[in-house]
C-alpha cells in the first residue's frame, strides 16, 4: 500500500499546521506524496513502505518548511549583511545549501535522518547468514 495526502497528513500533524502558516501548500505536498510513492515501491521497502514514504515526503516537506521565510517567499538559505549607506550584500549561507552529497542533504533533517536508519536496517551484508 502507499501513503495518500491524507494519511501523510494524519501521521505528520506538525506539517499540516504549516499548511495553516502558509509554509507549504497541500498541492507541493501532493506533489511529493506522488514523487515518494513512484520511488518508494514494496519489492524494496516491504512492510515498511509506508512508513519510508511518509519520511521522504516529510523530509522534503521540512527542507521547503525551513527554506521558506514568514512571508513566503523562500529567501531563510539567503543571508543579508547591511554595509554603511544602506548598501545590502547578499550572499548564500553554506550551512543552508547542499553540499552535493545524498547523506548530507538527509541529514539536514530528522525526518531525513530517520528515513537513512530505516533504510540501514533493511538493507542486509552479503555474505553474513
Amino acid at each position: 500500500m502507499a501513503i495518500t495526502l491524507d494519511s501523510f497528513l494524519e501521521e505528520y500533524p506538525e506539517i499540516q499546521a504549516k499548511i495553516s502558516d502558509g509554509f507549504i501548500s497541500e498541492e507541493l505536498l501532493e506533489t511529493y506524496v506522488t514523487r515518494a510513492t513512484a520511488k518508494l515501491t514494496t519489492a524494496k521497502w516491504g512492510d515498511c513502505l509506508d512508513e519510508a514514504q511518509g519520511l521522504l515526503v516529510a523530509h522534503w516537506a521540512t527542507l521547503k518548511i525551513e527554506a521558506t521565510d514568514s512571508d513566503g517567499k523562500g529567501e531563510t538559505q539567503i543571508t543579508e549583511y547591511e554595509a554603511k549607506d544602506d548598501v545590502r550584500i547578499r550572499y548564500a549561507n553554506p550551512s543552508a545549501t547542499n553540499s552535493g552529497s545524498n547523506r548530507d542533504t538527509y541529514d539536514r533533517t530528522i525526518y531525513g535522518q530517520q528515513f537513512l536508519e530505516l533504510r540501514s536496517q533493511l538493507i542486509m551484508p552479503i555474505g553474513i547468514f
